[in-house]
């Protein structure tokens, strides 16, 4: 369970950052960070935290008193709000059709706003506690990955290993709820590619994409594993080093204050110099989502102190492909990597 002096310095954080009235929250992630649950709906003024929650979830909800807790019942948050009339009512980003039912029974002035996800981006101590304990559970995936990833066995096979060391060490979902990644050789080629039945072969390079979740706290990381010795100077060879270099060249150059968007465009010039192309962004910021802010593609995000986030280049042939990723803290001394 959260602590209660946690979640009031969420709420506060929020309070702080709004450009609005009242916020009217309803994405079960954004929900689970200022409250500690998913099943609920919550309206946040400057002096009140109103939840509305279900006649089951009512019984069983022991939460501290900064929130005042309503039985919802048809109608009843439309009339609440109504009631309330606050100026300007932020709502996040939902869908045209959400958007324009809730237009016509809302009579305040609707604002959409992503104040809970900008809160969201900078982390807790708690959060940083939560986020490194998700990440020593995905090192011990990764550490069992280089000992399954090895000619002979088939990519399903080794991905159940790791899996199950995963899930063993205390993940409380498999990795990325859906399950890891895990290509080699040409299978590697795919951004996202997915176990299949296919041997690994000596020689070929193994993408493995992993990670865990402690504390509803996700992590993340990528290793190329080469299964026995690779060709000495041959293109797998080269774009291996290249990208395991270009990896820490980015996290050792990166600072607070620094344009999100500059990162990707450095790793892209870099890739592009070297002859290749970069299919994907360069991170994602990483915490109660696998990916939240801050956006790598986004010209206006600035990259602040306690930022969590992965950097991952990557570069994809028709042949193989050669990703490295760590989860990145920022401090006021540099980045901190995680994994």
């Amino acid at each position: 369970m959260i602590p209660e002096r946690e979640l009031k310095k969420r709420i506060k954080k929020i309070r702080e950052l709004a450009n609005t009235d009242a916020v009217l929250i309803s994405k079960p992630k954004n929900l689970l960070y200022i409250t500690g649950i998913e099943s609920c709906r919550l309206l946040l003024t400057q002096d009140s935290c109103v939840m509305f929650t279900n006649e089951l979830d009512y019984k069983k909800i022991n939460l501290p008193g900064i929130f005042d807790v309503e039985l919802y019942e048809k109608n009843k948050i439309k009339n609440y709000i109504n009631k309330l009339k606050p100026g300007k009512l932020g709502i996040e980003n939902i869908d045209i059709r959400s958007y324009e039912k809730l237009k016509e029974n809302i009579k305040q002035e609707i604002i959409v706003s992503d104040v809970v996800e900008t809160a969201r981006m900078v982390k807790s101590g708690y959060e940083i506690e939560m986020l490194k304990k998700s990440a020593a559970i995905a090192k011990k995936g990764m550490e069992k990955a280089y000992e399954v990833v090895t000619p002979g066995i088939s990519e399903i096979a080794a991905a159940a290993e790791i899996e199950y060391e995963i899930r063993k060490n205390g993940s409380e979902t498999p990795p990325f709820e859906c399950g890891m990644l895990l290509a080699s050789g040409e299978n590697a080629s795919k951004i996202h590619g997915f176990p299949a039945r296919k041997k690994i072969k000596e020689g070929e390079l193994v993408v493995v994409d992993l990670g865990a979740r402690y504390g509803n706290y996700y992590s993340d990381m990528t290793r190329t594993i080469p299964a026995g010795k690779l060709k000495q100077n041959s293109e797998q060879a080269k774009v291996y080093e290249f990208i395991k270099n270009l990896q820490q060249e980015l996290i050792e150059w990166i600072e607070i204050g620094m344009n999100a968007s500059d990162v990707h465009k450095f790793a892209e010039e870099k890739i592009k110099k070297f002859g290749y192309k970069f299919y994907h962004g360069i991170g994602h910021g990483i915490g109660l989502n696998i990916h939240e802010m801050p956006h790598f593609r986004d010209a206006k995000t600035k990259l602040c102190k306690h930022t969590v986030f992965t950097i991952e280049p990557g570069i994809y042939t028709n042949k193989f492909g050669v990703r490295f990723e760590d989860m990145v803290l920022l401090t006021g001394k540099g980045s901190k990597i995680l994994t």
